[in-house]
């Protein structure tokens, strides 16, 4: 039974780490892989925006997607910065990891290429001008500040007073929480400042670098690790009390098979 109950109390302590690393992982973006399409025949739960309108055309194309039967293409026929934007909810003083697959043609040098970005932002993931027409991966860290809840994401290509040309395809984008972030990654922080809507760029990442997420996670581990030491511990005093009980019980009954009864000390008095 001991056994039993000890069993159900690691596992219990387990599983408290099951929804903190589910909560860290989930992609906060929907229809990230654009399969689902909406009526105007582009992704769902996106929408588009250019500098100059008529410049640029998005197209959802089928066929040699990273993941899934979709993918976004952006083409800048004349100097543009055309974007796909979402927006998305976010924990104030956490840290979260942009990313996408990336594809490229014909997309001039010397300009803003394909990037990952935020709305209102100069800062994004390294431009890619050159891909040949291979998925290539990039991403980038951000940190919200105090007093932010909500940002727009935009895959785009060109970028602010850096129109550009070319081709530029998008598939599986991905915004996520994380605790950690690698050495030298590229970070930075978007600070609550209403007067100077910028980031304030933090450079690289740090090894010593924590999110707040990572303090929860400790958090719940202790808390983990002390039940499990609690119940021992009451579960080894209850059984220690239970043998000193026994034991009790056993010298009672010894000393009540005596040979000598009160009675035969009163006789051998009396003799």
């Amino acid at each position: 039974m001991q056994k039993k109950v000890i069993s159900a109390l690691i596992t219990a302590s387990m599983l408290c780490f099951i929804p903190m690393s589910y909560a860290e992982n989930a992609n906060l973006l929907k229809n990230p892989s654009f399969e689902e399409q909406s009526q105007d025949n582009l992704p769902a739960s996106w929408e588009k925006w250019s500098y100059t309108p008529e410049n640029s055309d998005f197209k959802l194309e089928q066929g040699k997607a990273h993941e899934g039967k979709n993918y976004i293409t952006i083409i800048n026929n004349k100097p543009n910065d055309a974007r796909l934007k979402q927006a998305i909810s976010v924990k104030e003083n956490s840290t979260y990891k942009l990313s996408a697959w990336i594809k490229t043609e014909n997309v001039g040098t010397g300009k803003t290429g394909a990037i990952i970005s935020l709305e209102g932002r100069t800062e994004s993931s390294s431009p890619i001008s050159g891909t040949n027409g291979k998925w290539e991966y990039k991403e980038v860290y951000m940190k919200a500040g105090s007093g932010i809840s909500t940002l727009n994401l935009t895959i785009g290509l060109g970028g602010y007073s850096n129109e550009n040309t070319g081709k530029a395809s998008f598939d599986d984008i991905k915004v996520e929480e994380v605790s950690t972030i690698p050495n030298g990654a590229s970070i930075f922080e978007i600070a609550n400042n209403p007067s100077n809507n910028q980031a304030q760029v933090n450079g690289t990442a740090d090894s010593n670098q924590k999110g707040s997420s990572k303090v929860i996670i400790i958090g719940i581990a202790v808390i983990g690790l002390l039940s499990i030491f609690a119940a021992l511990f009451f579960m080894i005093k209850n059984r220690r009390t239970g043998e000193n009980i026994n034991n009790d019980s056993t010298l009672n009954s010894n000393s009540g098979k005596s040979s000598y009864t009160d009675d035969d000390f009163l006789d051998d008095d009396l003799e």
